[in-house]
């Protein structure tokens, strides 16, 4: 059940940045205009930290999408939340500042 509640908190996060819900698009990467796009909405929202991270929940539906670290966050702790095994997996760590 906790595994469940942490992929809403993840949509829900992708939801306030303004991105699209993971497993939309038509290929399971995040484009370079997703990731274009993503990079200038944490900018804008003043994130620390992008991160790429694979849902591999489902085997057969695994995709990628963008989270992002505020200042108030440590970066660590938000890998670390993000490297759930057999749910989700970092794939890249993008420096803001």
């Amino acid at each position: 059940m906790l595994k469940f509640y942490k992929r809403i908190l993840a949509l829900s996060a992708l939801l306030v940045f303004g991105l699209h819900v993971p497993g939309s698009a038509t290929a399971p990467f995040v484009t370079s205009q997703e990731f274009n796009d993503g990079y200038r909405n944490g900018l804008a929202n003043g994130a620390t930290h992008m991160l790429i991270i694979w849902d591999i929940y489902d085997f057969e539906d695994t995709y990628q999408f963008i989270s992002y670290c505020s200042p108030e966050q440590d970066i660590n702790d938000v890998i670390e939340y993000y490297t759930a095994p057999g749910f989700y997996k970092v794939a890249a760590v993008y420096d803001l500042r």
